[in-house]
C-alpha cells in the first residue's frame, strides 16, 4: 500500500495570547507575544512519506479567516487540498485560504491534500475561536 510509511502525529502546543481563559483556541487579536496568558491548542497532523503541509498562523480581519501554508511532496502529484471549516462550508482551495464564518463561535477546521489519484496524502485540523 502506497501509505504504509505514513505517520499520524497529535500535536499539543503551548502558545502566549491574550484574552479570556475560555479554552485552547485562537481568537481575533490574539497574539503570540503577549505574556497574559498560555493557552493549550491541540492540533493534528497527518502526512504521508516525503510529505511536508505546513499551515501558517491564522490571520484575523473581523470573521474572515485567511490560513496561508506550504505543501511539498518528493513522490506525489498534488492535486487538489479540501478546506472544511467546521461551519458545514468544504470547498477546495490552494494557499492562501480564505473563509469568511456567518457566526462567532468556536470552529474545528481542517485541510486534507490529495494526489492526482485522489489519495489523502496530508491532512491538518486546529480549532479557531470566534466567540464574542
Amino acid at each position: 500500500m502506497r501509505m504504509a510509511g505514513a505517520v499520524l502525529l497529535l500535536v499539543v502546543l503551548t502558545v502566549a495570547c491574550g484574552g479570556a481563559a475560555d479554552g485552547g483556541s485562537l481568537r481575533p487579536g490574539d497574539s503570540r507575544d503577549s505574556p497574559q496568558l498560555s493557552r493549550i491548542i491541540t492540533s493534528s497532523y497527518f502526512a504521508g512519506p516525503g510529505v511536508s503541509l505546513r499551515l501558517a498562523r491564522p490571520e484575523f480581519d473581523g470573521p474572515t479567516v485567511t490560513i496561508d501554508g506550504t505543501i511539498r511532496s518528493r513522490d506525489f502529484n498534488i492535486a487538489r487540498i479540501v478546506w472544511d471549516w467546521g461551519d458545514g462550508t468544504v470547498e477546495d482551495s490552494w494557499f492562501p485560504a480564505r473563509h469568511t464564518y456567518a457566526e462567532p463561535a468556536r470552529y474545528m477546521f481542517s485541510a486534507v491534500v490529495y494526489d492526482d489519484h485522489g489519495i489523502r496524502i496530508a491532512a491538518q485540523s486546529s480549532p479557531i475561536d470566534l466567540a464574542d
